[in-house]
């Protein structure tokens, strides 16, 4: 997967505002965001080198043969002045390899806060959709709670209880019944 444009990015946010429903989330791994050139392929496999263990093993290991066989064999009697000119000669080199590998896992990480917000973006809008969905759902129990209750409706008395609450009894209703689908009724009572 190639590096993600500015363009593309707001493409998927607006599918995802005008369809929600349709959005799926995007499973973004470092694996699978690759650079473009042969540079980026170049620090990318820097990356997986000297970020693994068997680097560490192996340095470590040469670095113990090294002051062992350094006297023994005679080619370096006192390893310490060439062992560590040796070692620190290649420490710009693997300074700026890890500033690369660390641009590559930003890029891996910008690649999915961006698809994370798409996804955030998506589940904003279902539940602006949802809040819709109940609004008009209270409207519909507004309208049921009128068409119950008997004659005027009195004031509403806050201390009781709040404004818009139905209190279902079960009971007899005379004027009007709710019947529930197992052919029982029950009394309405309003929140006023």
């Amino acid at each position: 997967m190639p590096s993600i444009d500015r363009d593309s990015l707001k493409a998927e946010m607006e599918s995802a505002r005008q369809a929600p429903h349709e959005h799926a989330p995007r499973l973004v791994t470092s694996r699978e965001v690759r650079g473009e050139g042969p540079l980026e392929r170049v620090a990318d496999v820097v990356n997986r080198l000297i970020g693994s263990m068997y680097l560490f093993v192996g340095i470590t290991t040469g670095i113990v043969v090294w002051l062992f066989a350094g006297n023994v064999v005679g080619f370096d009697r006192t390893p310490w002045p060439l062992l560590l000119t040796l070692l620190n000669l290649p420490q710009l080199s693997i300074m700026i390899s890890l500033q690369v590998s660390a641009n590559r896992a930003q890029a891996a990480s910008d690649a999915r806060a961006m698809a994370d917000h798409a996804t955030l973006v998506a589940l904003h809008e279902l539940a602006k959709q949802q809040v819709k969905i109940l609004d008009g759902q209270n409207e519909v129990l507004d309208i049921l709670r009128r068409a119950v209750a008997p004659g005027p409706r009195p004031e509403p008395n806050p201390s009781r209880r709040p404004a818009g609450r139905i209190v279902v009894r079960p009971g007899v209703v005379r004027g009007g019944e709710v019947r529930s689908g197992t052919g029982g009724c029950c009394k309405v009572a309003s929140a006023y």
